[in-house]
């Protein structure tokens, strides 16, 4: 038995494996060393501090009982390691409280869309001052704006589906690193299930989307592919040029199967290419459109398609397509979301 209790210099314990029931004579204890004796069980215990905390040390392990001077090193060993567990503490915080931030920032923004499109249709000051027949209310303000409604659904349904998938990526990369769940899906069924979400967002901007047709099946895990669509999707209708079509395809390659996301989309600087997949980069051409991007789509996209051993690549000038609208450089940019081979089934 051998067990430490770290605090620092706050007093906060930044480790400790001491059995509840030892807690209070790791307190009350004002010795480096000492040996006591618990029925007829002898113990080395002791306590030392500096300027960064404090550890103590409690065993009954024989072979450092009857050896002071090794259970001293024991002590000077964990005292020395202190600032090191502070700083792994101190990140895994950050890093945490960084990752709980943007996931309740964007359920918020989520949350808030899908409240504006219902508000759109229904005043919520009116709504709130009734007293009754607010269903009647709700029924004809909803059917003398039938119009609206194809559009409202829609974007209820995407942005529901982007909250349970803000959901899905933590779960997979930042919480219990849940096992993926790969299964036979036809690619492009699971494709389209996603693409139908962006259909409006894509006819406002005038984008034909193309899709070959493939009855390829693959192992996969369907959320892992419904996240990473989503977010090359949504970037697209940001950044695609309007009234341009985007073509997808399905391709074999020599060691992966392929699908090739090709759009004339906004121009890809050169030391950009490897930066695209960090977290919250957003390229220079992006940021002059001032889209509210927040430069985590790819990121996102390459992180939870590893767990699936697949990956995406961004091959800037693909073709020679080039334009450009009000001083904004587009070019033929392919999104390819490659996976091995032997995933095909």
């Amino acid at each position: 038995m051998l067990y430490y209790h770290v605090k620092n210099n706050d007093g906060d314990v930044v480790y400790s494996d001491l059995p509840e029931e030892h807690k209070e004579k790791s307190d009350k204890c004002s010795v480096k060393n000492e040996t006591f004796v618990i029925n007829s069980n002898k113990y080395r215990h002791g306590k030392i501090t500096n300027d960064q905390g404090s550890v103590y040390l409690l065993t009954n392990d024989r072979e450092i009982v009857d050896r002071p001077r090794f259970f001293n090193e024991k002590l000077q060993v964990f005292l020395d390691f202190i600032p090191v567990i502070k700083n792994v503490e101190h990140r895994i915080k950050n890093k945490t409280t960084t990752h709980n931030r943007r996931l309740l920032h964007n359920l918020r923004t989520l949350n808030g869309h899908n409240i504006q499109e219902i508000f759109n249709l229904i005043s919520e000051k009116e709504l709130r001052q009734m007293k009754e027949g607010r269903k009647k209310y709700i029924e004809d303000k909803i059917k003398g704006q039938i119009q609206k409604m194809p559009s409202v659904i829609t974007n209820l349904m995407k942005n529901n589906a982007a909250i349970r998938m803000e959901f899905s990526v933590f779960g997979k990369l930042y919480g219990t690193k849940e096992k993926t769940k790969s299964q036979k899906h036809n690619i492009r069924r699971a494709l389209m299930n996603v693409l139908h979400l962006f259909f409006q967002d894509f006819t406002d901007r005038g984008i034909i989307v193309e899709v070959n047709e493939c009855n390829i099946e693959i192992l996969v895990d369907y959320e892992i592919l419904q996240v990473a669509l989503y977010q090359i999707f949504d970037n697209a209708t940001k950044y695609a040029l309007e009234n341009t079509n985007i073509i997808i395809s399905f391709v074999f390659e020599e060691k992966t199967f392929d699908i090739e996301i090709d759009m004339l989309s906004l121009k890809i600087e050169e030391d950009e290419i490897l930066k695209i997949t960090q977290d919250e980069f957003c390229g220079k051409h992006a940021k002059k459109i001032n889209k509210n991007g927040k430069g985590i789509g790819m990121f996102v996209a390459k992180q939870v398609l590893a767990l699936n051993h697949a990956k995406i690549e961004i091959i800037p000038r693909f073709d020679t397509r080039q334009a450009i609208l009000n001083g904004i450089e587009y070019e033929g940019n392919r999104f390819a979301i490659s996976f091995p081979r032997n995933l095909v089934v």
